[in-house]
């Protein structure tokens, strides 16, 4: 059952990477809220690195377009694969146990959309435990140790207009 028809030919475009190794766990929720997204046309690129669970036929399942690499490249190697398949005006990339509010996109859409002269805009991001890793021994201590951290590190989600000042001519994401 292919479940991204409905988002054709409705708003703008936006190219969604998710770069994911192993993540059957919580693909599922994280595809379910970019579908839940009203006015927007989405291009969902799953890239798959190198997994061995059901991550590339639960991508599939939805209708996703999946790229395979059949060994671990990382992080960066997929988000660049991804970007090379991405054709939407706009670029988001999440990860694949990250879950989106609905009438966010539309809200980051409408911001980039309201200064044709901004390049991106960002959103806060709500840190939460799965159960699994909540229930580890000495997990509360630990997350009292890396809160600084967290907060400094913590990537938001950004959504990015593609244009050539944006990306400095570069071919790969996070190439200098």
């Amino acid at each position: 059952m292919n479940h991204i028809n409905h988002q054709e030919e409705v708003g703008t475009k936006i190219s969604v990477i998710i770069p994911v190794k192993n993540g059957s766990n919580y693909l599922r929720e994280a595809i379910d809220s970019l579908l839940s997204q009203e006015s927007v046309s989405l291009q969902i690129i799953v890239v798959d690195d190198g997994s061995s669970d059901d991550t590339v036929a639960i991508a599939s399942s939805y209708g996703c377009e999946v790229i395979s690499h059949p060994v671990c490249k990382g992080q960066v190697a997929a988000k660049n694969t991804g970007l090379k398949a991405a054709n939407g005006e706009y670029v988001m990339f999440m990860d694949h146990d990250d879950v989106m509010r609905p009438g966010t996109m539309r809200k980051l859409l409408d911001e980039l959309e309201a200064d044709p002269s901004a390049s991106a805009v960002e959103a806060m991001v709500k840190d939460f435990q799965s159960p699994e890793i909540a229930s580890m021994p000495g997990t509360v201590q630990a997350r009292a140790l890396l809160r600084p951290f967290y907060r400094r590190y913590s990537y938001p989600q950004v959504c990015v207009r593609r244009h050539r000042s944006f990306f400095r001519d570069k071919k790969d994401w996070g190439n200098n």
